[in-house]
């Protein structure tokens, strides 16, 4: 068991990683857009659908990029903190409850504001008005969400049962 957590946390260690390397770089592409240094940025990789040409196109996308891997960020670290107390040994403590609680209701924020990000970028700066909400991004995400907040609903519900059997014997 402590070797697929070494395995999880290793995973978690490196997302974390990753995500704040893509973070501080998004930050010094915004502190180039705020000096006004000319150029894409390679952002057009990032929003193929927006006409970055103006100033405040680049500075929306950057923001909304930062804020969403400031999320992805806190969201993963969460995580980590989770594996390390499961880890642990304790099971079912109010931690482990509140935490996975927490993950659930971020990642459905998450995804929400993402996409109501998205529409409102594409209406602003692509001068159309288009829904989407595909398969793999939207609704699995609402469902991973859904899923820790159940599995957080579930160690409540196993916290509150250990306690009682305590006081019990």
């Amino acid at each position: 068991m402590t070797t697929s957590f070494k395995l999880l946390k290793a995973i978690l260690s490196i997302a974390l990683f990753f995500s704040t390397v893509l973070w501080l770089i998004f930050l010094i592409i915004l502190a180039g857009i705020l000096l006004g240094i000319d150029g894409n940025f390679g952002l057009e990789r990032v929003a193929e659908d927006l006409d970055l040409t103006s100033k405040t196109a680049k500075l929306a996308l950057v923001t909304y990029v930062l804020g969403a891997y400031a999320a992805i960020i806190y969201i993963i670290n969460t995580l980590r903190r989770l594996v390390k107390s499961l880890d642990s040994g304790s099971l079912f403590t109010k931690f482990q409850c509140a935490g996975f609680n927490l993950v659930g209701q971020l990642i459905i924020w998450l995804v929400i504001l993402s996409a109501v990000a998205e529409f409102i970028m594409k209406l602003i700066f692509a001068s159309r008005l288009k829904v989407e909400t595909s398969f793999p991004d939207f609704w699995l995400f609402l469902a991973l969400g859904a899923f820790f907040i159940v599995l957080g609903q579930v160690f409540e519900k196993a916290r509150l049962m250990r306690e009682e059997n305590e006081l019990t014997v």
